[in-house]
């Protein structure tokens, strides 16, 4: 409100209003009207905007899986700091100090060997870590599929690692025999694959698809951002499925060479050698 009379006011949207007498909740949704609107696609998009309240999602934990070799975690601040700001997008308490006690503890317990580390970090802030012995590094390229249908690029925990992963689960079931798939978005652009980031090779450089895609950045995608090995671009279907290389990369299992099952036919039917 200005002295001169003039007010600016904001309005408040997807804002729910609780009246604490009844206990009763209203919710507004709404949308601008322009040439081109349709009165289903109006609808879709209320339906769309309220979806947050209509379809609670399943109580998840915050997960990070680290790679633990001879007593040394890979990459183990950028894992932490994602997990920290995981907790933060989704209100959960970070316990910092019970985090660092529990990895701390793991690797004095495991000094020898390759190791894959499972962490996880509920609403309260419990923390669990277990410890699983990763083998030997995979020689053959991962055998992978498209995933059968797009996945939803503006659903939030498609950016999150988290412990709800039917969506991955269910459709590696679905596409067997592969060992791994790549998903991807409503245009057609791919996003990632159930367990990696995907990187193409093509015009003399490592190509990763942007996070916009609606993708889990991951922290070797990020570190090898990060010192200029790696770039960010669009990657489509099309061009993925007709590339002469690509792979897959996590911090766990680092490079892994991938080709398409079409290439692979008569190969026997993978059996889900490749874990969380």
């Amino acid at each position: 409100m200005c002295p001169n009379g003039d007010a600016i006011f904001n309005v408040p949207i997807r804002t729910l209003v609780v009246d604490a007498r009844d206990r009763s909740g209203t919710f507004g949704v709404g949308g601008g009207i322009t040439w081109d609107s349709t009165t289903e696609g109006e609808y879709e998009e209320c339906l769309l905007k309220a979806k947050f309240l209509t379809e609670p999602w399943d109580e998840f934990d915050l997960l990070e899986t680290l790679a633990l070799n001879d007593g040394v975690y890979a990459l183990l601040d950028r894992h932490l700091a994602r997990a920290r700001g995981s907790a933060r997008y989704f209100g959960f308490r970070w316990d910092e100090a019970g985090v660092s006690r529990a990895v701390d503890d793991v690797r004095e317990s495991h000094p020898v060997g390759r190791w894959r580390i499972r962490l996880t970090s509920g609403r309260n802030g419990e923390v669990h870590v277990a410890a699983h012995p990763l083998g030997e590094p995979r020689e053959a390229p991962v055998v992978v599929k498209f995933a059968s249908c797009a996945v939803d690029d503006r659903d939030p925990l498609v950016f999150h690692k988290t412990t709800a992963r039917s969506r991955y689960d269910l459709e590696l079931e679905r596409r067997q025999p592969c060992d791994d798939v790549i998903f991807w978005n409503r245009r057609g652009e791919v996003t990632e694959s159930t367990i990696a980031n995907v990187v193409l090779f093509a015009d003399g450089k490592n190509w990763t698809p942007p996070r916009e895609a609606g993708l889990l950045a991951g922290t070797l995608r990020d570190e090898l951002i990060s010192r200029g090995e790696l770039f960010e671009r669009t990657i489509t279907k099309d061009e993925l499925a007709s590339a002469a290389s690509f792979a897959l990369i996590n911090s766990v299992r680092g490079w892994m060479p991938a080709s398409f099952a079409s290439a692979w036919e008569g190969r026997p039917a993978a059996t889900h050698a490749i874990h969380l």
